[in-house]
């Protein structure tokens, strides 16, 4: 599955516009009962999901609060083990923390905001691949493959909930 590579890697954006082609399509040759429509609509699904980075621990990002001040986390979940360790439910609480005090998971889909020396990228949206201890800054390869990857304080990024439609491609048609 193209999709399932592309997510490991940290190329969720990418991963979503196949999987959102995909199931479009197989629901309408297959129907949504069929085993393919099924699997690609819980990629899908899991792919939407965002996470992120709370006292060390890994929550779910619901959405912004207050002008995007602060975000609406739900956890804690346990990390990935390859045992599938279930879930606390008991323990996961949902609440609101400063913006400032999360930090992203890789493969998050983000748009850059607020760049003063790179103004021309505010707007762009990119999936965040790394980040830089170094420079405490995350690397983010932006969708427009003809922009360069920017390593990008957390300050400037803002979660992508639902992506927007893809930019149209430039057709020369010269």
């Amino acid at each position: 599955y193209f999709a399932t590579e592309l997510s490991m890697a940290f190329h969720t954006i990418e991963a979503l516009r196949v999987l959102d082609k995909v199931v479009v399509n197989s629901r309408r040759v297959h129907g949504s009962s069929h085993e393919l429509t099924k699997v690609a609509t819980g990629w899908w699904k899991r792919l939407r999901v965002r996470y992120v980075y709370f006292e060390h621990q890994q929550y779910k990002a619901l959405r912004y609060d207050n002008g995007a001040n602060s975000c609406i986390i739900q956890g804690p979940f346990p990390p990935p083990n390859g045992h599938g360790e279930p879930r606390h439910l008991v323990d996961e609480k949902t609440f609101s923390v400063p913006y400032a005090a999360i930090s992203c998971s890789c493969g998050t889909p983000v748009m850059l905001h607020g760049l003063k020396k790179a103004a021309h990228l505010n707007g762009e949206i990119g999936d965040v691949r790394e980040y830089c201890d170094v420079s405490r800054r995350y690397v983010v390869h932006l969708e427009d493959k003809a922009l360069k990857p920017v390593k990008v304080k957390l300050a400037n990024l803002r979660i992508v909930f639902d992506l927007p439609d893809p930019k149209p491609k430039n057709l020369d048609l010269d």
